[in-house]
C-alpha cells in the first residue's frame, strides 16, 4: 500500500502542477490578444489556435487531476447509497469501461501522435505550429487517467471490504 501511495502523491502532484500551468500557460496570450485587439486594434492570429491547442492538452491531462479531486460526474443518487459488495460490483463495471475507454485513447492517439511527430505535421493555419504536443497529451492523458482510476479503484475496494468485515462482527 505504501508504493501505491507513493504513485498516487506522485500523479496527484503532477497533475496539479500541470493544470496551473498550462492555465497560466493559456491565461496570458489570452489577456494579451484581449489587449491588443479592444485596446490597440491590432489582432493576433496565433492565439486563438494556442489557445485551442493548449486547452485539449490541459482537457486529457487534467481528466486524471479530475480523477483525483473526484471532480467526475457520479451519480451518487444510485452509488452513493451503495455498500459492500455492489459497491464493489459497481466499481468493477466502471474500471472495466476505464480500461476499454482508455485502451482505445492510448492505442489510437499513439498511433496518431507517432505519425504527427514522424512526419512534423503542421496546422494548416497562417501561423502553423507543429501538432505532435498535443497529439501526445492524448496517449499520456489516458494513461494517467487510466492509472488514477486504478488507484481509486484500490482505495474504493480497500474501503468496502473493510465495511464488510465490520459488518460480519455485528
Amino acid at each position: 500500500m505504501k508504493v501505491l501511495n507513493y504513485i498516487k502523491g506522485k500523479l496527484d502532484r503532477f497533475g496539479e502542477i500541470w493544470s496551473y500551468l498550462i492555465l497560466a500557460i493559456v491565461l496570458f496570450p489570452t489577456l494579451e490578444s484581449v489587449f491588443l485587439r479592444s485596446l490597440l486594434s491590432k489582432p493576433t492570429i496565433w492565439t486563438a489556435e494556442l489557445t485551442t491547442l493548449l486547452f485539449g492538452i490541459f482537457f486529457f491531462i487534467g481528466g486524471a487531476y479530475c480523477e483525483a479531486r473526484q471532480g467526475h460526474v457520479v451519480m451518487d443518487l444510485f452509488y452513493g447509497r451503495l455498500r459492500g459488495t455492489w459497491k464493489i460490483a459497481v466499481d468493477t463495471v466502471s474500471l472495466i469501461a476505464c480500461l476499454v475507454f482508455c485502451g482505445v485513447m492510448v492505442y489510437f492517439g499513439s498511433k496518431l501522435a507517432i505519425e504527427v511527430t514522424a512526419t512534423m505535421e503542421k496546422s494548416e493555419s497562417l501561423w502553423a505550429p507543429y501538432l505532435w504536443p498535443s497529439r501526445w497529451a492524448i496517449p499520456v492523458g489516458a494513461f494517467l487517467l487510466f492509472c488514477r482510476t486504478l488507484i481509486s479503484y484500490t482505495e474504493s475496494i480497500s474501503q468496502s471490504r473493510q465495511w464488510i468485515r465490520e459488518g460480519r462482527k455485528r
